[in-house]
């Protein structure tokens, strides 16, 4: 078996699962994780599954706050939609309130 372990990306889920272990309980894994499973008194496989939560806990806030930037931008773009036709309202009613000021001046 090679050093380097492959992965799959599944669509469904679109979160990495390895094939193989020998890089998620590599020491050097674990310490960029900031997680040591011998201090938490973890046999391999739970050690395994713990990281694969921490990765898929990542990875859903990744896309949670991706999508919360994105209605952000639309909330905003709504809120400027909406000025900009309350301001055009008013604008139409200030023109019209002039064009009766004209008329009842030149009847007078």
């Amino acid at each position: 078996m090679s050093k380097i372990s492959k992965f799959i990306v599944e669509p469904s889920s679109s979160f990495a699962v390895w094939k193989t272990s020998k890089i998620l309980n590599s020491p050097s894994y674990i310490k960029f994780l900031g997680r040591n499973s011998t201090a938490y008194h973890l046999d391999e496989e739970d050690a395994f599954k713990k990281r694969g939560t921490a990765f898929e806990s990542e990875y859903i806030r990744k896309v949670t706050a991706e999508q919360i930037k994105e209605l952000k931008k639309k909330i905003n773009q709504e809120r400027q939609h909406l000025i900009k036709r309350a301001l055009e309202k008013e604008k139409q009613l200030l023109e019209e309130t002039l064009e009766k000021l004209d008329k009842s001046d030149k009847k007078q």
